[in-house]
């Protein structure tokens, strides 16, 4: 049985998952009212690559299989030029164990990409942490979509176990 901190881990997760989300709600209205393209989105599919611990263990992409399925809401130019972004990512493993990943954050657009860090809330997971990303798009679509390719650098500190720093791939779609 749970003891009375762990059990309350998932309850976090979901009140900062939920003001994470009240943030968006609260800067889409304006983005919408603009009516220039300052609500976007994106979605595709995620695979770490390598994950490691604190012990100096790993585990590798082609020995443990997981993937994400990565959907967010973008708001763009809320700060100057930094978008806010709210991702989803429900992902599964090779044992057929689904997470779900609350992943809010700010993403700083350059000439050469897109520089960004996102907040990790995984739902049920007793987990949290923060994703450092580098995005850029590799063909455009159409005016306003285009496919893109993502870095990124997930880093995890569970309740219970060892802190954990990955390095993922991110490939979709963006509009």
């Amino acid at each position: 049985m749970k003891d009375r901190e762990t059990r309350g881990a998932p309850r976090r997760v979901g009140v900062l998952g939920l003001i994470s989300l009240l943030v968006g709600v609260l800067y889409a209205p304006g983005a919408l009212a603009d009516g220039d393209r300052r609500l976007g989105g994106h979605v595709g599919a995620v695979l770490p690559w390598v994950t490691l611990d604190e012990d100096g263990g790993s585990e590798e992409l082609w020995e443990t299989f997981a993937m994400g399925v990565p959907m967010g809401i973008t708001v763009k130019d809320v700060f100057g030029p930094v978008a806010f972004d709210l991702e989803i990512v429900p992902s599964i493993n090779e044992r057929h164990e689904v997470d779900v990943t609350i992943h809010p954050g700010l993403i700083y657009p350059t000439k050469i990409g897109a520089f960004g860090v996102r907040a990790a809330f995984v739902v049920d997971g007793d987990s949290v942490g923060f994703t450092p990303l580098f995005a850029r798009p590799i063909l455009q679509l159409s005016e306003n979509s285009s496919l893109f390719l993502e870095l990124d650098i997930p880093v995890r500190f569970p309740d219970e176990g060892d802190t954990t720093i990955g390095f993922a791939s991110h490939i979709g779609i963006s509009f």
